[in-house]
């Protein structure tokens, strides 16, 4: 949905969001040529990119970021991070053998805490 914000002329997009402190992204990758097409339109509102697996009740990390984060640490080829666990969660990467992974290291993301999902309470498969 974000991609389809249309690019605006200046007097029509002037004061559209005056009341909006941060845009919450959730469900889908935030892609970073994205991300720069909402700061362009909209360059003093950061976002947040929220994660949240389909185990977790709601969303388990949080990453906000601004323009001069994208200036500064993103290219277009780069991916915006998933950010610090929310409180009362914890998340760690394991490999295919539950042994944590470094950082940069491929593997799957397990969740710990109150958000997450009766039914996936252990039940390891």
């Amino acid at each position: 949905m974000l991609d389809l914000i249309p690019e605006a002329e200046e007097e029509t997009k002037e004061g559209i969001f005056d009341n909006l402190k941060y845009l919450k992204v959730t469900g889908e990758e935030i892609k970073p040529n994205v991300a720069w097409k909402w700061f362009t339109l909209f360059p003093k509102i950061p976002m947040v990119n929220a994660y949240g697996p389909t185990e977790a009740s709601d969303d388990i990390t949080h990453f906000i970021f601004d323009r001069d984060y994208l200036d500064t640490r993103i290219g277009f080829q780069e991916r915006i991070p998933l950010g610090k666990t929310v409180q009362n969660l914890t998340l760690t990467v394991r490999d295919e053998h539950l042994n944590l992974v470094g950082p940069g290291i491929e593997g799957e993301i397990y969740v710990a805490g109150v958000g997450v999902g009766r039914g996936y309470i252990n039940e390891i498969e």
